[in-house]
């Protein structure tokens, strides 16, 4: 259904210049090392519960928002600050499988038009770049370049350590118990609240719903990428495909909207 040109082939290995390698071989040495750490941080976590705010969308239905919310970040993914609404809360989304998001989502993120000056993936990078804790800026960027080599499976774990480090910075700041429920009371009567609630509401489901939830380890792959299977060496990286690069990138996006969110 959907179509995209991809410009990102895998290159040679005997074209990735030595220093490269050695760059990733520390930047794995680093994640590896951070990951307990960071487990035990995302353990004290406590994301609150709360359900959607009632708004209204003259064109939309208050159910059928909800209804594309809960599809699309169940299927892994979430609204971000540089996304248009109606990318998002595209009814046809729908009626499509996992399979089928995934490759929607994709396509939006490799779409380029350079007439319009329309670029998603730039335009996701820089705005992360710009809002990450500066200490991510080294890693978040080598996983870039993974990605520009072919390597997009080197990133995955580097990116989830990311992410949580993310959001433990959200968490320690109070923000989330406090803030967040907050914002959460307040009448979204402008366009402004509405897309923060979304956003806010999408990237909730997710977190909690999907990518931090738990999963025993002698049970059945889940569909979409889990962080604990991955960080504890449970899954198996030949399921890791172009989309859950992705996923995490836009995952790395939404978490920067939140905190914009939270701050003002």
């Amino acid at each position: 259904m959907f179509s995209f040109m991809d410009h990102n082939k895998p290159v040679k290995t005997d074209e990735i210049s030595p220093q490269f390698l050695d760059a990733i071989t520390e930047i794995t040495k680093a994640a590896t090392e951070s990951v307990e750490e960071l487990t035990r941080t995302i353990a004290n976590i406590k994301i609150p519960e709360f359900e959607l705010p009632r708004f209204n969308i003259p064109e939309i239905d208050y159910k059928k928002i909800r209804s594309m919310i809960e599809h699309n970040s169940k299927s892994g993914w979430t609204l971000t600050g540089e996304m248009g609404l109606g990318d998002y809360l595209n009814e046809e989304l729908l009626l499509l499988s996992q399979e089928e998001v995934d490759a929607y989502f994709l396509a939006y993120y490799k779409f380029k038009n350079d007439e319009l000056k329309i670029q998603h993936y730039d335009e996701t990078k820089a705005e992360i770049i710009e809002t990450i804790n500066a200490k991510w800026v080294e890693i978040i960027q080598s996983s870039f370049k993974c990605y520009d080599l072919g390597m997009y499976k080197m990133a995955i774990p580097n990116l989830l350590m990311i992410i949580e480090g993310e959001i433990s910075e959200i968490a320690d700041s109070g923000l989330v118990g406090g803030k967040l429920l907050t914002h959460w009371k307040k009448d979204l009567d402008t366009e402004s609240d509405q897309f923060d609630a979304i956003a806010l509401y999408s990237a909730y489901l997710f977190l909690r719903e999907v990518l931090f939830k738990t999963r025993e380890f002698h049970k059945k792959r889940l569909k979409v990428i889990n962080r604990n299977w991955v960080l504890h060496g449970r899954d198996d990286p030949i399921y890791w495909k172009e989309e859950d690069y992705f996923r995490l990138i836009n995952t790395l996006s939404s978490i920067q909207f939140v905190k914009e969110i939270l701050r003002n």
